[in-house]
């Protein structure tokens, strides 16, 4: 039935489906893919992606994350995507970021440099 799987972490993808609802911490070294509901923090040295019906709401302290449902809460990330028809009311701070047109954004911005660096957002 499960498969001795020699993938490295990065490549595996943890999902969250549409008809789930997931309320706590996760610790991630793998991606993480949320089409139903997140509450809570996630710590991810990786990417996470909230699809089109997706919503997190939370604490997030992750690599990369890129948007296409709902996300509110905190973050801090190396890349944030914001995409069309995607609706974001966070306090984010990043080193790169993507809004697309057609995406709703709402929050604070802030861009980390080598001279600031955030306190951490996980608890």
């Amino acid at each position: 039935m499960f498969k001795n799987n020699n993938e490295p972490p990065e490549s595996r993808v943890n999902l969250i489906t549409k008809e789930s609802y997931f309320e706590g911490v996760m610790n991630l070294s793998s991606n993480l893919r949320i089409d139903g509901h997140f509450k809570g923090t996630i710590n991810s040295t990786s990417i996470i992606v909230v699809g089109e019906l997706g919503t997190l709401d939370g604490n997030i302290n992750c690599d990369e994350i890129s948007v296409y449902g709902k996300l509110k809460g905190t973050v801090l990330t190396s890349l944030i995507k914001i995409n069309k028809d995607s609706s974001v009311d966070a306090n984010i701070s990043y080193e790169n970021i993507s809004i697309q047109e057609g995406s709703d954004v709402k929050g604070l911005l802030n861009v980390i440099t080598n001279k600031t660096k955030p306190v951490d957002v996980s608890t």
